[in-house]
């Protein structure tokens, strides 16, 4: 049965870190990733041992700044809030992998996890606090809530909802959200595929296969606004994805309970974040076993930069930003 949870990345999943804020800046950072790609392709079609990155590895300039920005603006509004998060995907990855913690250098955006019930909520105080006419200090000048839309103003997003940042178009911030299940999500990107009651066969077979307590990233396949209608979650005292089949896009990137609380937390630049209680958990099932000390350009690329070798331990440095108090 374990067959049904691992799947072959997509090329969503592959080169979901490389989507820019607006049509502009992703055509820049398409241009960035391609001649970067080019140049160490070429050179590994050469010299297979010779593939060394630039010096430069920001997508687009100004992006590890932006990224800061909104994690700083982020973790004061969600502190002030109290609603719950900790960093996810590759910003997890960056805070884990990094010494000093800190962003991956060719990070292009920050990624956070976060539970449904406290997206619900966090989403109804954006709306109020931090749309076109902000009432909150940290809405004023960093983030900006513009609904649930993607960077070109469509409908957005099956796994959760984005925030920009007010004063740049540099970077953005994707919210993962979490239900609470009995067992892993199986792949799904359509509506079509897999069928619900396949979908949801499976999940009850698992369900008394696993017999503990998960979160998963469930994917919104049939409207693709996970966080649009609060009546579709099943609201105990943590919620259940009720809206659709029991599928994920991202169906390696989840937690068992303990894997995800309590959580813990770290020093990440001049900022104190929340992190899972064992992150290199999911990361593991998710950028694979090797993520702990090989590079790659999109984290699921193919040229990789093995950085226990001297010469790529600069990898390890954090990207460099200028610190706000």
């Amino acid at each position: 049965m374990y067959f049904f949870f691992f799947k072959q990345k997509t090329a969503y999943e592959m080169l979901r870190s490389l989507v820019g804020s607006e049509m502009c800046i992703r055509d820049r950072l398409w241009a960035g990733v391609v001649a970067l790609v080019g140049y160490l392709a070429f050179q590994c079609a050469l010299d297979p041992s010779s593939a060394v990155l630039p010096d430069r590895l920001e997508p687009i300039l100004g992006v590890s700044q932006c990224n800061y920005e909104m994690l700083r603006a982020w973790s004061r509004w969600a502190h002030e809030k109290s609603v719950r998060y900790t960093l996810g995907a590759g910003t997890l990855l960056g805070a884990m992998r990094t010494s000093p913690p800190g962003l991956l250098q060719w990070e292009h955006d920050v990624d956070v996890y976060m539970p449904a019930r406290d997206a619900a909520q966090a989403v109804e105080l954006l709306r109020a606090e931090c749309g076109a006419d902000p009432s909150n200090p940290w809405c004023q000048d960093t983030l900006h809530f513009r609904g649930l839309v993607d960077e070109n103003n469509m409908p957005c997003c099956g796994f959760g909802f984005k925030l920009y940042h007010r004063g740049s178009e540099a970077c953005q911030l994707d919210v993962l959200v979490l239900a609470q299940s009995s067992a892993p999500f199986i792949h799904g990107e359509t509506a079509w595929w897999p069928p619900q009651i396949v979908a949801q066969l499976i999940h009850a077979m698992a369900s008394l296969v696993w017999q503990q307590t998960f979160w998963v990233i469930p994917e919104d396949v049939d409207h693709k606004l996970l966080m649009h209608n609060s009546s579709r979650w099943c609201q105990q005292s943590e919620w259940s994805w009720c809206g659709g089949p029991a599928v994920s896009y991202f169906q390696g990137e989840y937690f068992l309970e303990h894997e995800l609380f309590p959580v813990r937390f770290v020093d990440f630049y001049n900022l104190k974040l929340p992190i899972p209680h064992d992150p290199w958990a999911s990361l593991n099932r998710t950028y694979g076993t090797r993520c702990g000390y090989i590079a790659r350009l999109s984290e699921h690329g193919s040229i990789e930069f093995d950085m226990r070798l001297p010469e790529n331990a600069h990898l390890r440095e954090p990207a460099n930003v200028s610190l706000l108090p």
